[in-house]
């Protein structure tokens, strides 16, 4: 146990890494996706043909579509919600704040020290801070998990990942 805590301290991903060992990776859901719900999606592609940021996909082995922030980020219109004909996608009550995921940064990969900052000048929530010029915070209160980030981002591998929140504040 203590080296596992030393490696998740000091080996930038590691901690990740090692939580999806050998599982497949989570993925982010259009806004207010019900999951309870994803057994209805007929496999239509309402929803992905209305998405103007057009990252909205399907996959066979997942019930109901996904998000691929490769092409774009979220906009949270909510367009998606209105073509969907299920009620799988549904549309946010008066007020209500829909998060996606989370951005998470991994330093390992980040090119911040070298003078890259576009995620952070991309991000539409002003959730990402530069810190000291070495490092990116990314406030948990700001963030949407919109993906503008990740799509941004011009290191390869990205730097920047989106974590689904799976129904979590």
């Amino acid at each position: 146990m203590e080296v596992r805590r030393f490696l998740s301290r000091f080996l930038p991903g590691y901690r990740n890494a090692a939580r999806t060992a050998g599982a497949a990776a989570p993925v982010c859901r259009p806004p207010r996706f019900r999951e309870t719900a994803s057994g209805f999606c007929g496999g239509c592609t309402a929803c992905r043909d209305v998405c103007p940021s057009a990252i909205i996909v399907r996959d066979s082995g997942l019930q109901g579509p996904y998000l691929d922030f490769s092409q774009g980020r979220c906009t949270l219109c909510y367009l998606c919600a209105g073509a969907c004909p299920k009620g799988v996608l549904t549309m946010p009550n008066e007020g209500e704040r829909t998060l996606i995921g989370r951005a998470r940064l991994i330093r390992d990969r980040c090119l911040v020290r070298e003078g890259c900052s576009i995620c952070i000048e991309r991000c539409p929530e002003g959730a990402l801070t530069l810190i000291f010029g070495r490092t990116i915070r990314v406030s948990k209160r700001r963030c949407t998990g919109c993906g503008g980030c990740r799509h941004a981002c011009p290191a390869k591998p990205k730097a920047m990942s989106i974590e689904p929140l799976n129904g979590r504040p």
